[in-house]
């Protein structure tokens, strides 16, 4: 890769964190803190240890290619739900909104990838690269 290239794409992953951290965390922030305890470290930590060890499985021991944003929040989700079953306290009425809600927006996301992908294949390189 040119030095320049390297230079100029450091400087915009280093712009989109400095964003990210100035704004306290972003979009996703906000749903990590509307699930139940994710406040809390020791909380925070089993999550961050799970969702490494999923990624884990999917990099090294698998050949299947996983999207981290899928493996975040569908773990984020499913640990609401076992925690409503388990607990009791989280009624499911109260549960199944959050998760409809982090559903859509991920097929929302997921509509806007395959609409990029499409009109790059399709329109703007519609003959593939020669």
């Amino acid at each position: 890769i040119p030095f320049d290239l390297m230079v100029m794409v450091s400087a915009v992953f280093v712009f989109g964190l400095g964003y990210i951290f100035y704004t306290g965390g972003g979009k996703i922030q906000n749903i990590v803190i509307e699930k139940h305890n994710t406040r809390y470290v020791r909380s925070a930590t089993i999550i961050d240890c799970v969702y490494f060890l999923i990624l884990w499985f999917f990099k090294e021991l698998n050949d299947i290619p996983m999207s981290t944003t899928w493996v975040f929040v569908g773990l984020l989700c499913g640990r609401e739900l076992a925690m409503a079953t388990i607990t009791g306290k989280e009624k499911f009425r109260t549960v199944f909104p959050l998760v409809t809600r982090d559903f859509i927006k991920m097929m929302i996301g997921l509509g806007a990838s395959v609409g990029v992908v499409l009109s790059i294949h399709y329109i703007i390189v519609p003959n593939g690269l020669h």
